[in-house]
């Protein structure tokens, strides 16, 4: 959704080594110059892949878990945009963390991605439903009413939610049962 100006700033000053993009992506001439992986294909690669084929020198180790693995962009607080990088060793903190502070229990399955990759929140909300084996459902905007009817058609048993969003979202309900 970000403007065509501010996905080649990103572009230019992140130098990503892989970027995965849907198909119906706006800006794809964009990244013409760099490696990519449409998600249709990395679905199609999914279903064949498992564990066995994940190679042991490129797990997390020590030696490696300083090195940055996503840098966040945000507006900065003088409107221009600055990236704040992770490491792999915080973004494995954080997703541990959570799994251990809020675990899934069995009766959970559907889970709900909709926060933007700008806030660090993002890496919790995307990755905790993955490594636990989840189906995790994407949503494209913040849009209260489409996330109600995202929750009831999907049968989402949990969602991450900041209290404005519930807000809206309680609105949103109250109002449709007027």
């Amino acid at each position: 959704r970000f403007p065509r100006s501010r996905v080649a700033y990103i572009l230019s000053v992140s130098k990503p080594l892989l970027i995965v993009y849907d198909d119906k992506y706006p800006h794809a001439d964009l990244l013409e110059s760099f490696k990519t992986l449409k998600v249709s294909d990395l679905s199609r690669e999914s279903i064949s892949t498992n564990s066995e084929n994940i190679q042991d020198e490129l797990a997390l180790t020590k030696e490696n878990a300083t090195q940055k693995a996503l840098v966040c962009f945000t507006s900065g607080s003088a409107g221009a945009m600055k990236g704040v990088r992770f490491s792999h060793f915080i973004l494995f903190y954080r997703i541990s963390r959570e799994v251990v502070s809020y675990p899934f229990n069995d009766s959970e399955h559907n889970c709900v991605f909709k926060t933007s990759t700008s806030f660090i929140d993002h890496v919790n909300e995307l990755w905790c439903p993955l490594v636990n084996s989840k189906t995790l459902f994407v949503m494209s905007d913040e849009d209260p009413i489409s996330l109600i009817w995202l929750l009831e058609e999907k049968n989402v048993q949990r969602i991450v939610l900041v209290p404005s969003l519930l807000q809206n979202i309680l609105t949103k309900l109250y109002e449709m049962l007027e």
